[in-house]
């Protein structure tokens, strides 16, 4: 035990063992050793144990020798292979053409790269994109795709890191190939510009950008329904691909739902961080939410659902690539920006 086959492969570094011994004249002792080091002798005779043979990583070969009155010896191996149980997936990053979740660009075909690492080593890359296509990278930890060809419109693009066992890391871009050339618009809203139903309210608020914010009203309890709202109008003249951005405050996990044009309410979830941050709207907890916006009115409504979140400014653009500071659309903060994901 715990065969009787030559070899064995483990993930634990303690192995226990055990067997039968005979003789004419009687087994008068066995004993064991570990050619990486360790060695004693076993628990009973005829019928023997060891516990607790620690291994190295790698081949261990363990010899069990009988004794027998006489002085004559028998023995047998067993060679023991311990690898390092595998408890992480890879990290595999997207750093060009950028490390931001989203990309626009007016030519059909992409190209990734990255890097990529794992505790036991990487074994493939491969890429898949939404809209058809699929393929694998050249290299592991340092990857490339090659030519990618997009669809027009929004392609989500999904890289995977495969480790020695199976394991899987992920890594997502949505890009935007768009060859129609728009004026870049920014549509910078205050929060407490809009309508409300209560619990949804404005409030004075002094870290606010213009001394207000909203919240789901303190004392209102969580919900999973929608719970009173926040509607905002706004008009897009250049019809095409818009991302929606929020100045955000939670100093607990929280979320509120939140529709376009009318659309299924959908939950936008907030990660903890006690302190105001532009977050990306994401989708699925995966995707940048992108929508393709028609000329013309169009609705944002935001719902309460949990109490903790605050929510200073809005901002509605086509400029794909831009990241939001505090006033000025062409000032692009150093610091990275937290992600609001939609379950």
């Amino acid at each position: 035990s715990p065969t009787s086959n030559p070899t064995l492969e483990v993930a634990l570094a303690s192995l226990t063992i055990s067997g039968t011994a005979s003789d004419a004249v009687g087994v008068t002792q066995v004993s064991w050793s570990n050619n990486r080091g360790g060695s004693g002798n076993a628990s009973g005779t005829t019928t023997w144990s060891v516990a607790g043979i620690t291994l190295d990583e790698g081949v261990n070969t363990l010899t069990v020798t009988a004794v027998d009155a006489a002085g004559n010896a028998s023995s047998d191996s067993l060679l023991v292979t311990y690898s390092t149980p595998d408890t992480a997936a890879p990290v595999i990053t997207i750093t060009a053409p950028t490390s931001n979740r989203v990309y626009s660009t007016n030519q059909s075909t992409l190209i990734l790269s990255g890097s990529a690492a794992d505790d036991v080593g990487v074994e493939q890359v491969t890429w898949n994109n939404s809209r058809g296509g699929s393929g694998s990278a050249s290299g592991t930890e340092s990857w490339n795709t090659g030519n990618v060809q997009l669809a027009e419109g929004i392609n989500e693009l999904t890289v995977e890191a495969l480790d020695k066992s199976g394991r899987k890391g992920v890594a997502r871009i949505t890009v935007v190939y768009d060859t129609t050339k728009v004026q870049v618009f920014y549509k910078w809203l205050q929060a407490e510009s809009g309508t409300f139903a209560l619990p949804v309210e404005d409030f004075s608020d002094p870290e606010a950008s213009g001394g207000k914010s909203i919240r789901k009203a303190t004392g209102s309890g969580d919900t999973d329904y929608p719970d009173g709202w926040a509607q905002y109008s706004f008009y897009v003249n250049n019809p095409g691909y818009y991302l929606f951005w929020m100045k955000v405050f939670s100093d607990r996990p929280a979320s509120f739902f939140t529709s376009v044009d009318a659309e299924s309410d959908t939950v936008w979830e907030i990660d903890h961080e006690a302190d105001w941050r532009w977050v990306l709207i994401i989708l699925d907890e995966v995707k940048p939410l992108v929508l393709n916006l028609a000329q013309g009115t169009h609705t944002l409504k935001i719902s309460g659902r949990e109490e903790g979140v605050k929510i200073d400014r809005i901002l509605i653009t086509n400029d794909l690539m831009f990241i939001p500071s505090e006033n000025e659309p062409d000032t692009v903060p150093p610091a990275p920006v937290l992600n609001l994901r939609i379950r």
